[in-house]
């Protein structure tokens, strides 16, 4: 049947950022790998590193990296900025979708498990600056996504059912429904796992950003809505 509209009015849409805004999970591993390398310390796979996910960069380097954590964290973000200099974009429609958003007065933001410094880094070289009213980071203690979206809807003084987040693992499903806000799920990375994420029964599973689209009748609204 395809996509149909949002069946509820929304007013706020929250994007995740590695694996939802471009395809930078890949860069992320990468240079841990490199950071490893850099202070000496024997490699990990992407399997392991993925595994440690949830925490910010700080703390996974922290569960990591032991008792040289203090100097491989800057030597990480070096490593990291470095490997976004390169060629990267965000995937395709998404810098539309956003511009769109924003000029129809809907709240943008970005709530990501990556540390306040690695958020500032990726949108920095995805030409996202000041495209997003908040940007969120995580803890170096854990998953808090949940907390900050819920922090973040009671700040703009909406109901939760009139925000959506939207993220490429089941884990952001899992702390979308905690915060009580729609729970989108960003199937068009090359990193996710499809399967896992259908499990995970989000409100929607889009496989490009044109679906997303279409479900949030961007084509519909009009300039300056109100």
């Amino acid at each position: 049947m395809g996509i149909q509209p949002q069946p509820w009015e929304i007013d706020a849409v929250i994007f995740d950022l590695d694996g939802t805004l471009a395809d930078t999970l890949p860069i992320v591993v990468r240079a841990f790998q490199a950071t490893f390398d850099e202070v000496g310390l024997p490699t990990r796979s992407q399997h392991e590193i993925l595994a440690h996910f949830g925490p910010t960069e700080d703390g996974i380097i922290r569960a990591m990296f032991g008792s040289v954590a203090d100097a491989a964290m800057p030597v990480f973000y070096e490593i990291y900025k470095e490997m976004l200099s390169g060629p990267i974009e965000p995937f395709r429609g998404i810098r539309g979708l956003i511009e769109k958003l924003a000029a129809n007065a809907y709240r943008l933001a970005v709530v990501t498990g990556k540390s306040d410094r690695g958020a500032a880094i990726t949108l920095e070289a995805l030409g996202f600056e000041g495209m997003f009213g908040t940007v969120r980071g995580g803890s170096d203690l854990g998953i808090v996504k949940a907390a900050v979206i819920s922090d973040l809807v009671d700040e703009w003084g909406i109901s939760p059912e009139r925000a959506v987040y939207i993220g490429d693992d089941p884990l952001d499903v899992a702390e979308a429904r905690k915060a009580g806000v729609g729970a989108l799920a960003a199937g068009w990375a090359s990193t996710v796992d499809l399967p896992a994420i259908r499990a995970a029964d989000p409100d929607e599973l889009f496989l490009s950003v044109d679906e997303l689209a279409i479900w949030l009748r961007i084509d519909e609204i009009k300039e300056k809505r109100i």
